[in-house]
């Protein structure tokens, strides 16, 4: 009588891996892609890193590789800003890109027009915020002048804090945002269409 065993998923994964060829020209692409990252990474973390020299030390397609993962890890990271500060890390990672391709005068406008529209992101934002807020507080200075008669004390109602206002505010921005993406992600394939250095 013959045993069955029965198979971990494991050892099924192992089998079906053998099968699996990964060419060395695939296997080295992947580790200069990963270089790229990490390069990408120490540029966006560190101050004063030096991405034009690194790059000098490759050539062919080992830069070919790391150029478009740098690239790729740069366009991820533009980004619609939640504040002032995301908008600085923004600027670093558009004069990332800048120092990338090869047609630095075009690349240079369009991140002039990206940092343009990203400011004109912040300034709606904020005047949406503006805006609702004065909605709010009207609504709830009857309110307030109600609860004042009644109790006889004053009465401080903190609009920026009430669920709805911030519900209502969150609404409004996802809307904005979904409006501005769309933009931004235009302004990113153009960028991505610009050649990198060779």
């Amino acid at each position: 009588m013959e045993e069955k065993l029965i198979k971990s998923a494991l050892e099924i994964a192992l089998e079906k891996s053998k099968n699996i060829k990964i060419s060395e020209k695939e296997l080295e692409r992947e580790n200069f892609r990963e270089i790229g990252k990490k390069i990408a990474g120490q540029y966006l973390t560190q101050k004063n890193y030096d991405l034009v020299s690194i790059l000098k030390s490759y050539k062919g397609d080992s830069k070919k590789y790391i150029l478009e993962s740098i690239e790729s890890v740069f366009l991820s990271n533009i980004v619609l800003p939640k504040n002032n500060e995301a908008k600085k890390d923004i600027r670093k990672v558009l004069e990332g890109i800048v120092s990338i391709k090869e047609d630095k005068q075009i690349v240079s406008y369009i991140c002039g027009e990206i940092e343009q529209f990203l400011e004109s992101y912040i300034k709606t934002v904020e005047e949406y915020y503006k805006q609702l807020k004065k909605e709010f507080q009207r609504q709830f200075e009857t309110a307030r002048k109600e609860m004042e008669n009644q109790f006889g004390i004053k009465v401080k109602i903190d609009v920026e804090n009430n669920p709805e206002f911030q519900k209502k505010f969150r609404e409004i921005v996802s809307q904005i945002d979904s409006e501005y993406r769309n933009v931004l992600d235009e302004y990113k394939q153009r960028l991505n269409l610009i050649p990198n250095l060779s």
